[in-house]
């Protein structure tokens, strides 16, 4: 099922490293079974799309950018059989939805439609904006990464898998319980996520925390110098090449790729469709803090915010712009 939407769209791409972006026109490609079409409205820029446009992490060119986005379904297509049933009802034209990938052309988030998976994605509850519901799915993903998913042994077909990782996320989440568990473990931090990968922003100072049978996760890939307006950056995706000698005996590093997330089967089925909106919708989680970077064009909209990423001007927030005017 699916409205009327244009056989050609413009999408942002770099046609060489560290060129500056391009608007290419591309095919609008109909949903196929499984899948949803979606016109994008907003998107967010990431230290991921900083580091295809200027590490060596691409070799094809044109490439097109962008792993999240936030829009409206104008089409669905027919069902995947092979798909895992959602415990919400099925997406349809119209819903308001925000989701994370990046695998394939189609998916890239910086054009202004994309056409993906229904499970990498998730509606957006009626109390947030496109702007704010565009931060979460990356942040989110990247934080459930490393975390093992419910397993069948735990629950024998008593409750769904999701309805119990959400009670315990709950549960987790509740302010009395969340302060009493840091407290607790002020001595000892069993795990550390680190979602930034920077040697020297968050690595290094955990080398004096970490501590004998702690398991720090680190995103990949690291980075060791960061890219400037005229410098490569330096990165590495081999996290025990990375400030040898320095980790305290028996802390184990754990390398995290977050656009693998899907090889977590029931992460791939029910994080983005049935978790990540009910916390949101049940406010157990907040947006991120943004910026909105304004522009005339969709090309300089996407130009400044890399721009601003180059420049290491966000704090804490994410650049979040608009990519289709209508």
């Amino acid at each position: 099922m699916a409205t009327n939407y244009p056989s050609t769209h413009p999408a942002v791409a770099i046609t060489a490293r560290r060129a500056p972006f391009s608007i290419l026109e591309v095919s609008t490609e109909a949903p196929g079974p499984g899948e949803v079409l979606i016109h994008v409205k907003w998107t967010a820029s990431s230290p991921a799309d900083l580091h295809q446009v200027d590490g060596d992490l691409v070799d094809d060119f044109p490439f097109l950018l962008g792993c999240s986005f936030a829009g409206i379904v104008v089409g669905v297509g027919s069902e995947d059989t092979n798909a895992v049933s959602p415990e919400t009802k099925h997406l349809e034209v119209g819903d308001r939805v925000a989701g994370f990938i990046a695998s394939q052309p189609k998916h890239a988030g910086f054009q202004a439609f994309v056409t993906v998976p229904s499970w990498a994605t998730g509606r957006i509850p009626a109390n947030l904006s496109f702007q704010e519901a565009v931060t979460v799915p990356v942040n989110l993903v990247t934080a459930f990464t490393p975390l093992p998913s419910p397993l069948a042994s735990i629950y024998h077909g008593l409750f769904p898998p999701t309805l119990l990782l959400k009670s315990m996320i709950k549960s987790f989440l509740s302010g009395e319980r969340l302060a009493v568990s840091i407290l607790s473990a002020a001595e000892r931090v069993p795990y550390v996520l680190d979602c930034i990968g920077d040697v020297e922003g968050s690595l290094r100072p955990l080398t004096k925390i970490a501590q004998y049978g702690i398991r720090v996760a680190v995103v990949v890939p690291t980075i060791i110098r960061h890219a400037s307006r005229q410098a490569e950056p330096q990165l590495t995706r081999d996290t025990s090449t990375v400030l040898v000698g320095e980790w305290k005996e028996g802390v184990k590093i754990v390398p995290v790729m977050t656009f693998s997330y899907q090889e977590n089967e029931f992460f791939k089925w029910h994080l983005q469709p049935e978790i990540i909106p009910e916390l949101l919708k049940d406010a157990h989680i907040k947006p991120n803090k943004h910026r909105v970077v304004d522009g005339d064009t969709l090309l300089e909209r996407a130009q400044r915010a890399l721009d601003l990423l180059r420049d290491r001007a966000p704090s804490g927030e994410r650049l979040v712009w608009k990519v289709s005017e209508s």
